[in-house]
């Protein structure tokens, strides 16, 4: 099994979006080789909007989907910590591309 965390991009494509993007949305969620992880910012992020715009199908859609997650992201304060490692993990990587390039570039000057 895969385990896929589904953010509301995915959920509200399938959910209402139209096309190729829909149907790529549509074929992750129907894929019974995942299991799906997803967080309660997700499902408050999705659900109340719904239902104030009484898309009655739509807040049942994600109610269905919500019901089928295996994995709930429920530690809040390590979720939000391990996103700001990868975030800093991504920041780090990228200065350290950037100073490579600039080395590259400028060994190439000096050895003109």
């Amino acid at each position: 099994m895969i385990l896929t965390f589904i953010d509301s991009g995915v959920l509200l494509s399938a959910a209402n979006g139209e096309g190729e993007i829909a149907e790529k949305a549509l074929e992750i969620l129907e894929d019974s080789n995942r299991e799906f992880a997803s967080s309660e910012f997700v499902k408050l992020e999705l659900i109340p909007k719904a239902i104030y715009n009484k898309q009655t199908e739509e807040a049942q859609f994600y109610e269905e989907f919500f019901s089928a997650v295996t994995y709930w992201a429920t530690d809040l304060e390590k979720v939000v910590k391990d996103a700001y490692d990868k975030l800093s993990c991504i920041k780090n990587a990228q200065q350290q591309g950037r100073r490579k390039r600039e080395e590259g570039r400028r060994h190439k000057s000096y050895s003109h």
